[in-house]
């Protein structure tokens, strides 16, 4: 039976684990950073994440704290693990990764405009947020306009949980508004 838990949280500047005994009294952590990096063909506010960089620097952090922790994977009772909210990543049918930017990516920032205009308040009113940049739905937009191929790779996948959207955020409450058919998602949903 487990002794200790982890706790791991994924940021915008990197990874951080730590392990503690069941009372709450640290064992351990370790603390690994990423950074994303600009992709100025996306625009002027476009961050990209390297998701491999990410993966490694998350599996050091794990295995660093556990080694200071002198626990065995056996002793980790449970696993609490957060991440960057409103980060987007895209994955094909065999999962690889199509688009992976941060919660500080602004590429969709005109989309958000186009949002904002046509659905704001009504948006605003459904969801209590005002259409954004990092904003599911304007980055949805922003795929459709800029990368549209990824969407479609990625998209033909996302009832079969093969989009991601660490964590959902509320703005995609904008699908189907007024029970119109709506051009940003396709459908309605009432």
């Amino acid at each position: 039976m487990g002794t200790c838990l982890m706790g791991i949280d994924a940021g915008g500047g990197g990874v951080r684990c730590l392990v503690v005994d069941q009372d709450g009294t640290q064992r351990a952590s370790a603390e690994r950073v990423w950074s994303p990096h600009p992709d100025l063909s996306a625009g002027p506010f476009a961050l990209d994440l390297d998701h491999a960089a990410c993966r490694r620097a998350f599996i050091r952090a794990v295995r660093e704290a556990t080694a200071r922790s002198g626990v065995v994977p056996r002793d980790v009772a449970a696993i609490g693990v957060t991440g960057m909210r409103l980060s987007t990543v895209l994955l094909n049918g065999e999962g690889e990764v199509l688009f992976a930017v941060p919660n500080r990516d602004g590429r969709a920032a005109s989309e958000s405009s186009e949002l904002a205009q046509r659905y704001g308040w009504e948006l605003n009113q459904r969801t209590g947020h005002w259409p954004f940049p990092a904003c599911t739905a304007s980055r949805l937009l922003w795929l459709r306009a800029n990368r549209a191929e990824a969407l479609l790779q990625g998209g033909a996948r996302a009832g079969s949980g093969r989009m991601a959207r660490v964590p959902p955020d509320r703005c995609s409450g904008c699908r189907g508004i007024s029970g119109r058919r709506d051009p940003v998602v396709g459908r309605g949903h009432r």
